[in-house]
């Protein structure tokens, strides 16, 4: 019986322990949120963008002497985006430049800087599209075909701004099968 009453007092105090670590953790945990302006950003390679970020109480008011960091997030991101500054003031509102280097998808994220468990974080998404094509190029044509005689072309695609597009793939075909003819080998 003693050793119910004391096992039953232990569950008790636990539970009453983490009910508090709960609520303090709640308490502590700040209700803010980052608003970015423009809400979706999409910028051509080569270009920039100004966005605005601001770091936002329950109230809709700016959270100040609280810094943040920005920055870009996503598969290459660090090589195709730059932010600029990548640090807020005290302010809570900070203009950041975006400068598009290399194309594809990712997001423009925002961070305050403290403990972990009081971070808070907003992101949005980033859009950075292919450029327009600008040329196909064999890769060492051949000077002279003869009848009856076959050869493989090896293609390069180039964008706009001179880099090549591996993702793609170009598809060679013939006006005349009677001067020339392709097929999956060439």
């Amino acid at each position: 019986m003693k050793k119910l009453l004391v096992l039953s007092i232990g569950c008790l105090m636990m539970l009453w322990l983490g009910t508090q670590a709960v609520a303090q953790e709640q308490m502590a945990q700040p209700k803010w949120r980052f608003q970015f302006t423009p809400e979706m950003v999409k910028v051509d390679v080569g270009d920039s963008v100004k966005v605005k970020v601001q770091l936002l109480d329950e109230d809709g008011n700016l959270v100040k002497n609280q810094p943040f960091f920005m920055f870009a997030g996503g598969r290459q991101a660090r090589r195709a985006v730059g932010v600029n500054p990548r640090m807020s003031d005290s302010s809570g509102s900070v203009m950041a430049t975006i400068k598009a280097y290399k194309p594809g998808s990712f997001m423009l994220a925002a961070r305050t800087i403290g403990s972990r468990e009081n971070r808070v974080g907003g992101q949005v998404a980033l859009e950075i599209p292919f450029p327009p094509l600008k040329e196909i190029a064999f890769v060492d044509p051949s000077n002279k075909l003869y009848t009856g005689t076959m050869v493989k072309y090896v293609t390069q695609i180039f964008d706009q701004t001179g880099s090549e597009r591996k993702d793609l793939q170009a598809k060679l075909a013939s006006s005349n099968p009677d001067i020339a003819s392709v097929d999956e080998y060439g």
